[in-house]
């Protein structure tokens, strides 16, 4: 992947905090680069941009192609990080002041239990060689129910580079 002057690699070390509680076959996201954000326009998006290989499936023989349930395990690893590392690399940002008092403690107390998608929508458009593509997740709205439910709204977008392609959005709930 090419990063770009706006962009920081994701330390491994929070990489491999985040997917810990993946099996290690399933631990699919290799690198990441995060957008470092504009704190002073209220329109700057948080961004992560991610490398992933699926060397087989977790689940089913091979399919020779990225399919739906795949692209749901890359989509909550692309979640997880990016949330974790606004924890660190994005504390001004104003998804912050909706995120609240949150640290990495508490991430890690909340991702398995207390965080989980409450919609997802993909859209297939070409075949995606599982076996190395690129993923991106932005962050597109964050609000807070009268619950005190913390809701994220994210589009992505996963491509090989070469012709496929899928996008969608998704919702994340967070207790």
């Amino acid at each position: 992947m090419n990063t770009l002057p706006e962009h920081s690699a994701v330390s491994r070390e929070l990489m491999d905090l985040v997917l810990a509680p993946y099996l290690p076959p399933c631990r699919y996201m290799k690198q990441a680069f995060a957008r470092v954000p504009d704190t002073a326009s209220a329109n700057s998006s948080l961004v992560l941009h991610a490398d992933f290989v699926i060397p087989s499936s977790c689940y089913i023989n091979s399919t020779g192609h990225f399919n739906a349930v795949e692209s749901n395990i890359c989509v909550n690893q692309l979640a997880y990080l990016l949330f974790a590392w606004s924890l660190r690399g994005a504390k001004d940002h104003p998804f912050s002041a909706e995120v609240g008092p949150f640290d990495m403690e508490t991430f890690r107390e909340k991702q398995l239990p207390n965080m989980w998608i409450l919609s997802l929508q993909t859209s297939f458009r070409r075949a995606i060689n599982p076996h190395g593509f690129q993923g991106t997740i932005e962050w597109t709205h964050a609000t807070r129910t009268r619950t005190k439910l913390l809701l994220l709204e994210m589009s992505f977008r996963f491509s090989d580079g070469e012709r496929g392609q899928a996008e969608g959005q998704v919702k994340f709930g967070i207790n």
